[in-house]
């Protein structure tokens, strides 16, 4: 190998080493502890699906998001390979539950 790649993997190293170090002796969550009023998911579909196939898989998910109260608005992008979406929430302040 060359120098330059070999310089190359070993800053890769580095960084993932230090990266994941400092993650896990770091006394904050990754998460926001706060309530961001949104739910977001991502949609993983087979290998060969289509984009028919799959916006007639989330019907079902849409309709049982919609029975969740507090929904304000769903949202989506879909792909033949998959996707991703959210539901907005209401003001914390007016829901039983936190997102």
């Amino acid at each position: 190998m060359s120098f330059l790649v070999t310089c190359a993997f070993l800053m890769i190293g580095f960084f993932c080493v230090s990266g994941s170090s400092c993650s896990l002796f770091s006394q904050k969550e990754l998460a926001p502890i706060e309530d961001q009023s949104m739910v977001m998911f991502v949609i993983q579909s087979p290998p060969d699906s289509s984009l028919a196939y799959n916006v007639g898989q989330m019907n079902p998910v849409v309709e049982s998001l919609q029975e969740i109260d507090g929904g304000l608005k769903i949202w989506q992008i879909i792909f033949n390979t998959g996707g991703f979406g959210g539901l907005e929430l209401e003001n914390p302040a007016d829901r039983d539950f936190s997102a």
